[in-house]
């Protein structure tokens, strides 16, 4: 293997893996969201507020595990918020989450403002061929087939996609809709806090403003064009992360040309699935 050919590999591999983790994470999550009825646009506002509380609870002395904890925390109580604001009369989801969203990303870069120059403490990692991988990507892994084990194997899961498919009808036949929302928030708002907590305490590492930009749109969209299957959606992190690792690894390879294409596509293709993801769900309002 030629210099420029192991760089790239490596390059596409390493990338893949890191970028795909807080992806996975955050949108196999949200497939139980979405199939509760519900589109939580604000996973794009707790993600950063995820990878604060990871940050500052480092910062403050807890290890790793009490960072990811923190993480967690924050982001099902963000998600929970969504919910219960989705419960008011007149309060449609979608403009529910555009204020969460909103006010997310305001409250991570006005609770981060003093963390910029923190080094909290590692993701514990394990190596695989030389390349690092974070310990939340394997439990994203196993989390994503079990959720779709759950979802079409078991009374709960069922219960969720009627929900989704007709709150009503779901409700008359037994289904407690409220309940079983709630459920579904919380374990989206739980990915999105792994997702925070990938980002902040593995890669990129640390607190930065941009930190985790546009990881909850992308997520929301993937589940969506996973048709809210979690297998499925992590599957499509891992794809898409994929493409948005070939202009950077070839970047570093020497690549010459290319490469700024490459860099956009991957964006250009999310948002073209979330213009459709939303004109459909306009149509069923």
């Amino acid at each position: 293997m030629s210099q420029y050919s192991e760089v790239l590999f490596f390059g596409l591999i390493s990338g893949t893996v890191r970028l795909a983790a807080p992806l996975l994470l955050a949108a196999t999550a949200d497939c139980l969201v979405q199939r509760s009825g519900r589109i939580n646009l604000g996973l794009e506002g707790i993600i950063p507020c995820a990878a604060v509380a990871a940050v500052w609870t480092s910062a403050s002395g807890g290890g790793a595990l009490a960072a990811i904890a923190a993480a967690l925390a924050v982001g099902m109580l963000l998600s929970i918020l969504h919910w219960g604001c989705c419960l008011l009369p007149r309060v449609d989801d979608l403009a529910a989450g555009v204020a969460l969203l909103i006010f997310g990303i305001g409250l991570a870069r006005f609770a981060g403002s003093d963390l910029a120059a923190v080094l909290p403490k590692p993701l514990p990692t394990f190596d695989v061929a030389g390349v690092q991988v974070g310990i939340l990507l394997p439990v994203g892994i196993v989390a994503a087939l079990l959720m779709s084990w759950i979802v079409f194997n078991t009374r709960i899961g069922l219960q969720i996609t009627a929900i989704g498919l007709d709150a009503d009808a779901a409700a008359h036949f037994g289904a407690r809709t409220g309940c079983l929302r709630l459920i579904a928030a919380a374990i989206g708002g739980l990915g999105g806090g792994a997702a925070g907590a990938c980002l902040s305490l593995w890669y990129p590492f640390g607190w930065s403003d941009n930190l985790g930009a546009g990881a909850g749109i992308t997520a929301v969209a993937l589940a969506f064009l996973a048709r809210t299957v979690p297998w499925k959606a992590a599957l499509m992190a891992v794809l898409f992360a994929f493409a948005a690792s070939l202009g950077p690894a070839l970047q570093a390879a020497g690549g010459t040309g290319g490469y700024h294409l490459l860099n956009v596509l991957p964006q250009i293709v999310i948002l073209l699935i979330m213009i459709c993801g939303l004109k459909k769900h306009w149509h069923n309002e």
